[in-house]
């Protein structure tokens, strides 16, 4: 990660939740007129629903790679030599499946009408018949790799040859492009007519929604075949889903749904953009996803969703003793949550920091809603990792130092209150957690933000929570909503900070809780093999190891705790820091203006240029 934390929450929400009806409809499409012709992705789809005695038979077709499914696990592939559609005789390849996740081998016969022209084909043929997507997937033949456009035949291949294919993992490929399938069908239908409470919706645009909530699309979608993170099968499906162009038919249903406004919208056009936030939230899951969706409009789309309706502070969204189905402000609810677990997301790539913590209106409006009685705690902490991750930026802190601060510290308050003794203590303990951390951004890197009146009360609060938490605490319950931080950086840096001169009792003070905090934060965060693994990646282990002799006397102990207790784990190989970076902390840590993020970027040649004097004589 290039940037704070990354959120993996799951909110609870049913569909029988939101009061629909329910019934089974049968969707019948003919072919790919449904589907939008301009792509920047390499496949369509399309699904055909007929019935044999009863029972509905489904066969999806990837039309531009030549590769059929069907449900009784029938697959034909690639293209005959002849012109009548016959095939020429059958072509048998064995396969030796080598998945890179388990590390297991496993071998497949395979037959083909054919042999494909192009590896890319070649790799269609194989997910077709082995439910392995084809972007996942890296061929060779007896050692010579093959590169997608490749034409096969250059490298000899006949049949009863073995093609070893290495692999991520297995998707649910059938069922990735089914759904991609039908948000193509009803995107065209939406580019013909504009549902609303006034026009309502064509019999065909409602056949379609209702039959995808009975059969569960999104919630399959978002939920079975994206999450959890972590986990090689779901990020397989997310990676098929984009290269069959899902992404892109989604974003551009999704902005079709920004049409009317909220009070405009039908119930089951609000559950349906609900739904493609909830798949954005848990398709985002790496830096190149989030990307992605964000060239597509993602980013303007999210604030766009959390702006949907302007909520009262204090004020109650719904009445929270009515039951889900009799009141539509439920799914308005269903949709902040998940708008904003989609932005936390987005928000950890340091690109998009100004352009939310320059947004006055967003800004007040997640403060707004953290607020509300409706929502549940898990969105008020969901409002104070938005935060953190944007305390990331030093630029921003003039925008959301003020707001936040007063803010959160209000939203952590009325948490108490909120929900009576179900309200879960630890919930609280962690909103308290990635608040303070929030402040402790704040305070050592741009302590002339915080108005001088909040000092007393920011101090309070970060000793409040320093002398009652426990590094396990905050990590268990960060673990039980699939909280995983990607990086480093944002917080390894903040212990290099120069010192500040002329600051006041109270400012200085703050900053040793800040600090105290931050190494608090890295030893609960550091007690995860994954978060290790990923301060290894980013190369950060030496300005661990250094941390001792940097920072202020009375933090010393804390740090030495910290490396020791990295030095016990057996996946971190604790070695003396290496000279070069010892001498980047140091500058980091006296050359005001340059901050380790940019010193650890710097050659050695270009660290000297930096120590010499401006004037040599």
């Amino acid at each position: 990660m290039e940037s704070s934390c990354s959120i993996r929450c799951l909110m609870s929400a049913t569909v029988s939740g939101i009061g629909l009806n329910r019934r089974v409809c049968c969707v019948t499409v003919s072919s790919e007129e449904h589907l939008s012709s301009s792509s920047i992705f390499s496949s369509r789809s399309a699904i055909t629903t007929t019935k044999r005695g009863g029972v509905s038979r489904h066969t999806y077709v990837l039309t531009r790679q030549n590769t059929v499914y069907e449900d009784e696990g029938k697959m034909e592939s690639g293209r005959s030599s002849g012109g009548d559609g016959k095939n020429n005789g059958i072509i048998t390849l064995n396969l030796l499946l080598k998945c890179t996740d388990t590390l297991t081998d496993s071998v497949k016969e395979v037959n083909l009408p054919a042999l494909p022209p192009t590896t890319e084909e070649l790799k269609s043929a194989i997910e077709g018949s082995c439910n392995v997507p084809s972007c996942v997937q890296d061929l060779s033949f007896e050692s010579y790799p093959l590169s997608d456009r490749e034409d096969v035949r250059r490298a000899r291949i006949r049949s009863g040859d073995t093609i070893t294919v290495r692999y991520l993992a297995e998707g649910d490929c059938k069922e990735v492009v089914g759904i991609i399938s039908w948000m193509g069908v009803v995107l065209a239908v939406l580019k013909t007519e504009n549902p609303s409470v006034t026009r309502g919706m064509s019999e065909h645009l409602n056949d379609l929604v209702t039959s995808a909530i009975e059969l569960e699309y999104i919630e399959n979608l978002a939920f079975n075949y994206f999450f959890p993170w972590l986990d090689a099968k779901k990020y397989a499906n997310k990676l098929h889903f984009v290269s069959k162009g899902g992404l892109e038919i989604m974003m551009e249903l999704y902005s079709l749904l920004h049409r009317e406004t909220w009070g405009r919208c039908l119930l089951k056009m609000k559950y349906l953009e609900y739904g493609i936030l909830r798949v954005l939230w848990n398709l985002s899951e790496t830096f190149p996803l989030r990307r992605a969706i964000i060239r597509l409009g993602g980013l303007e789309m999210c604030m766009q969703s959390l702006m949907r309706e302007t909520i009262i502070k204090g004020e109650a969204i719904v009445d929270r003793q009515s039951p889900k189905g009799a009141n539509q402000d439920w799914i308005l609810v269903e949709n902040l949550g998940a708008a904003l677990g989609t932005l936390c997301n987005f928000s950890e790539l340091p690109e998009v920091h100004m352009k939310i913590a320059t947004r006055s209106e967003v800004l007040h409006q997640l403060i707004c809603v953290a607020l509300s009685p409706s929502v549940r705690t898990m969105t008020s902490i969901l409002v104070a990792t938005l935060y953190l991750c944007l305390a990331a930026t030093q630029e921003t802190h003039s925008h959301i130092a003020a707001v936040g601060i007063i803010g959160l510290m209000e939203v952590c308050v009325c948490q108490h209150d909120k929900q009576g003794a179900a309200q879960k203590e630890r919930d609280i303990l962690l909103l308290k957690y990635f608040t303070g951390v929030f402040m402790a951004q704040v305070a050592l890197a741009s302590p002339h933000c915080i108005p001088s009146s909040l000092c007393k009360s920011v101090n309070h609060f970060l000793r409040g929570f320093l002398d009652t938490a426990t590094y396990q605490q905050i990590r268990d319950t960060e673990i039980e909503h699939w909280y995983v931080w990607q990086t480093f950086m944002p917080y390894v840096k903040l212990a290099y900070l120069p010192e500040p001169t002329a600051l006041s009792l109270d400012l200085r003070n703050m900053r040793a809780l800040s600090l105290e905090l931050i190494l608090f934060g890295l030893q609960n965060m550091l007690g995860r093999s994954k978060h290790r693994e990923v301060l290894i990646q980013e190369n950060l282990l030496d300005y661990i190891t250094c941390m001792p002799w940097f920072v202020p006397e009375p933090l010393k102990p804390q740090a030495k705790e910290l490396v020791l207790m990295l030095a016990n784990f057996p996946d971190v190989n604790m070695q003396p820091p290496q000279l070069l970076s010892v001498a980047k902390a140091s500058l980091a840590k006296t050359c005001r203006g340059l901050g380790l993020e940019k010193v650890t970027r710097l050659s050695a040649g270009e660290i000297a240029t930096e120590l010499l004097p401006d004037n040599p004589e």
